[in-house]
């Protein structure tokens, strides 16, 4: 999630071998957001509306979002080797 990006960035910062390395850059927060606001609700919360659908058309809904989400995702990363950046 957005928030444990946040949270690695910085808090261990005493603890890690590169603590320079920024992966929530000011340059990059607007792309991160743009595909954080994609990805919670189609992938990360889509899994468990797929997996707790009440009925066959909520099912159909979560996955065929959950689907096009990862072929969203393929297709970033076919071309660039991060999906928020390069």
């Amino acid at each position: 999630s957005a928030e444990i990006i946040r949270m690695l960035n910085s808090e261990f910062n005493e603890f890690a071998t590169h603590p320079e390395i920024d992966l929530y850059s000011d340059e990059m927060v607007k792309e991160i957001e743009s595909v954080n606001s994609w990805i919670y609700p189609t992938i990360n919360n889509g899994v468990y509306r797929c997996g707790f659908a009440k009925s066959q058309s909520a099912y159909d809904t979560a996955i065929e979002e959950l689907t096009e989400s990862f072929d969203r995702i393929e297709d970033i990363l076919s071309r660039q080797r991060y999906i928020a950046g390069d």
